[in-house]
């Protein structure tokens, strides 16, 4: 499954009884249009952290990159990082509600991040090796 499937696939189990309508061909085709990703179409996670830190989230993101306990994103932060109007026609592709989603989104990305990362790195996933330690060259 790639990454972004994968992505997917969590936002649908976050969303509980509001994703259960949904499939994940169309959860991952929206979520392509979301976030960043590389020329394959495949979710970069790297440009994902990239949006943290441009947002002054570099310690909140390091939280999800590092072995301990998860920092809370809060749905303004998730709203504000991605575009309000984004996510809002994100949401309504899916015919759901922007506060549902990027709810949804706020507890998606850290646990993605948490599980793709081991020590403050990302690691290598979906085929492709995303460069290690990305994270220190943002937060050192």
């Amino acid at each position: 499954m790639s990454l972004l499937a994968q992505a997917a696939q969590l936002l649908m189990d976050n969303l509980g009884g509001e994703g259960s309508g949904l499939n994940l061909e169309s959860v991952t085709s929206g979520l392509s249009g979301l976030l960043p990703t590389d020329e394959a179409g495949e979710l970069d996670l790297g440009g994902i952290v990239s949006m943290f830190s441009e947002q002054g989230l570099g310690s909140l993101v390091s939280s999800f990159l590092g072995n301990g306990e998860n920092g809370a994103l809060d749905v303004g932060s998730v709203l504000g990082m991605l575009g309000e109007g984004k996510v809002a026609e994100f949401a309504g592709g899916l015919g759901l509600s922007t506060d549902t989603v990027a709810s949804g989104l706020s507890d998606t990305l850290p646990q993605l991040i948490d599980q793709q990362s081991e020590g403050g790195s990302l690691l290598e996933s979906a085929g492709k090796s995303i460069v290690s330690g990305l994270a220190s060259k943002f937060f050192s």
